[in-house]
This record gives C-alpha cells, sequence and structure tokens, in this order.
C-alpha cells in the first residue's frame, strides 16, 4: 500500500491550500489541495509531513505543533496500487504564514470553507478540510448511524 500524508493548515477560520502543478504526471494537475506528499520507506508519518510542509512551504514546524486526526483509504483502477492518506491539522500563526516561501505547486492560498467548496479540488483533500471544520474543530461528535 502506498502511503501519502496531507496537512489541513488553517489561521483562524481560513485554510491554507495550494493550486497544484500542471505537471501531467502528478494525480490531478492544476487542481487545488493540500500540502503533503508520499511517505518514504522506513519513514514516521509525523516525519513525513514535517518535511513535506519544510520543502514545499520552508517552514519548520515542531512536531508537537501537528495533530493527527484523519485516514482515508483509497484504491481505484486509476492506481496500480491501494493508497493510504494520512491528515494532520496544523494551526499556523500570522507570522508563520508570512514567512512562507513557496517552493512547490502553482501559488497559494488562505481561503474561508465556503471559498474552498467553490474551487476544483482534490476531492478527498476537500473531504478532509469538511470534516475537519465540520467535526474537529467544532468539537462535534461523530455518531455512528
Amino acid at each position: 500500500m502506498k502511503r501519502s500524508v496531507g496537512a489541513i493548515i488553517y489561521l483562524n477560520n481560513k485554510y491554507l491550500v495550494q493550486k497544484r502543478s500542471k505537471k501531467k504526471k502528478i494525480y490531478f494537475p492544476q487542481l487545488y489541495g493540500v500540502f503533503g506528499g508520499g511517505v518514504n520507506i522506513n519513514e514516521k508519518n509525523l516525519h513525513a509531513i514535517k518535511r513535506e510542509i519544510f520543502e514545499e512551504l520552508e517552514l519548520n514546524l515542531r512536531l508537537d505543533k501537528i495533530k493527527y486526526f484523519l485516514e482515508i483509504s483509497l484504491n481505484s483502477r486509476h492506481f496500480k496500487n491501494k493508497r493510504s492518506r494520512l491528515y494532520f491539522s496544523i494551526k499556523i500563526t500570522k507570522k508563520q504564514f508570512k514567512s512562507i516561501k513557496l517552493r512547490e505547486g502553482q501559488s497559494f492560498h488562505l481561503l474561508n470553507i465556503k471559498n474552498l467548496k467553490k474551487l476544483n479540488f482534490v476531492p478527498w483533500d476537500l473531504a478532509a478540510i469538511s470534516y475537519f471544520e465540520g467535526f474537529i474543530k467544532k468539537k462535534r461528535q461523530v455518531k455512528p448511524v
């Protein structure tokens, strides 16, 4: 199973997202999504998200500020192998936001949930943000059916 990590990065009531690259060899080129990427062999998930955020945004985060909250398993005829994507929440400061140096993707934006839902978004990344917004951030209970 191929593993990847994604970061739900937020400041106040807005989320930091990227417009993905135009490269044809990546999944969902030119759509919007969260920052993150693949987990290397023998790499811990928490270390992978810290590394990815540094590689893509030049933000050096403390591990205790990165909180795991969701895993989504994906299987499609478009993938060679089943995939697992782990999501982490990261609350940043205004100072951190102003220090961002984009090193991957076309652009980045800080948007509220209403505006995010208007964009052409990587489906599971938007689902993870919606879950975080609706249940984790607002501390609502998830009730089994």
